[in-house]
């Protein structure tokens, strides 16, 4: 996962249809949420109801997938 220059967005790459862990933290870094997706674009939306307020979230957060940059599947979580 990587970010665009346009935006402050992830982006991960992929070339099929994949399942990846999605995972959202709370400001001490504790597991809100965690479930697979499928994922099959190189650009995908993710919407989660949590129980807590988040404060980060990420594709991969857990480093199962070879990744030649595991330090940015999580970023900070954007408010609207």
């Amino acid at each position: 996962m990587s970010e665009s220059s346009e935006s402050r967005h992830p982006i991960i790459q992929v070339r099929h249809l994949a399942r990846i862990d999605i995972g959202v933290f709370d400001a001490s870094g504790a597991e809100i949420a965690a479930e697979k997706r499928w994922l099959d674009s190189e650009r995908t939306e993710l919407s989660l109801r949590v129980s807590r307020p988040p404060a980060s979230a990420g594709i991969d957060p857990f480093n199962k997938l070879v990744d030649r940059q595991p330090d940015d599947n999580v970023i900070p979580v954007e408010r609207q």
